[in-house]
């Protein structure tokens, strides 16, 4: 009798104990997306992209892990670049008429938004009649293309 009762229960335990496992293995997700989340609005972007990768590799269609990996990524480039104007300007501070820090600063200045900047840039650059006006002026006759294009189906 006992051993029947063994055999009736056993593939019980055994199923139960397998949904358990699956269960933890599942939710440990969960844990890493919030685990990013945690590290996230400390300001550990690099963390909480490890964390995300994480949890998107339990699960790679959770959209909330996508969309804080895209944030933090994003978050990564903004101080980059901030770090990057820094070099540009020390670079002009030390060498004024650099041309290669001008043209390269005048596209910092095209990525962080400020036209009227790279647009300085390039006037500096004619005044010393650079040829690295020319590589500028490209950029950001582009940029203005791009702008002209929105503007024509654009409305407030």
């Amino acid at each position: 009798m006992r051993l029947l009762l063994l055999l009736l229960l056993c593939p019980l335990l055994m199923s139960y104990a397998s949904s358990r496992e699956e269960s933890t293995t599942s939710d440990q997700y969960i844990k890493d997306y919030n685990m990013g989340v945690t590290a996230q609005e400390r300001n550990d972007y690099a963390k909480a992209i490890e964390f995300y990768q994480k949890a998107l590799s339990q699960k790679s269609d959770f959209a909330d892990a996508w969309n804080n990996l895209g944030y933090c990524y994003r978050m990564t480039a903004k101080s980059y670049i901030a770090k990057a104007g820094d070099a540009y300007a020390k670079a002009i501070k030390y060498a004024p008429d650099n041309e290669d820090a001008l043209e390269y600063q005048g596209e910092y200045f095209l990525m962080a938004s400020q036209l009227a900047n790279a647009y300085k840039n390039y006037q500096k650059l004619q005044d010393l009649n650079s040829d690295e006006a020319k590589v500028l002026k490209e950029k950001i006759d582009a940029i203005l293309k791009q702008a002209k294009e929105i503007l024509k189906n654009y409305s407030p």
